[in-house]
């Protein structure tokens, strides 16, 4: 790798995140996030792509890279959620790591662009249909994903009372999908 770029507003999350929550969940979410990623590492190496660097914002940590096909990019985006939920194997021994690392990847297997599952929906679309047809069928799987997400929110806020944090954090992922950067084949390519 040859550049680390990292966001003036992922510091200032970061510190805000030191006043907020206990030191030992910070780092523990650290680490899983470094598995993460290093299992997308790992994974580009076996493909035989090249990483440019990394960098960290408000959108979390991305590897800067260059994919040569779609199989390779969607084996690439899975390996890291793939790689954080086998971290509960270690439960026994790493408890907030693995906590951490399953929440991390579930939250990046969702179906909706620029998330590892988006990534993945995407490549396999480009794989399996018609090109005029991806573009569509990528566009509902996002709406049917981010519908479901809006309902269950609105359960655990209505019916199980725990508050606006499910809805926020589903707000949260509404704005990503909408303020999405130009397509990846476009710009030089990332796997979050």
């Amino acid at each position: 790798m040859q550049r680390l770029r990292i966001d003036a507003l992922a510091c200032l999350l970061g510190a805000l995140a030191l006043l907020l929550l206990p030191f030992n969940w910070i780092i523990s979410a650290v680490m899983a996030a470094l598995w993460h990623e290093g299992c997308h590492w790992l994974a580009l190496k076996l493909c035989g792509c090249r990483c440019y660097g990394i960098s960290v914002g408000r959108e979390g940590a991305m590897l800067e890279t260059e994919f040569g096909t779609p199989a390779k990019e969607a084996i690439c985006a899975i390996a890291g959620p793939l790689g954080s939920i086998l971290l509960l194997l270690f439960f026994r021994w790493i408890p907030r790591i693995a906590i951490c690392a399953l929440i991390q990847g579930l939250y990046n297997l969702i179906p909706v662009y620029p998330l590892d599952g988006g990534r993945v929906v995407r490549n396999l679309l480009q794989i399996l249909v018609k090109e005029g047809r991806q573009s569509s069928v990528m566009t509902g799987i996002e709406a049917t994903s981010m519908m479901i997400m809006v309902i269950l929110s609105l359960y655990c806020l209505i019916v199980l009372q725990l508050g606006y944090l499910p809805l926020i954090f589903v707000s949260i992922l509404f704005y990503r999908v909408f303020q999405r950067k130009l397509s990846c084949k476009e710009v030089q390519l990332a796997v979050q």
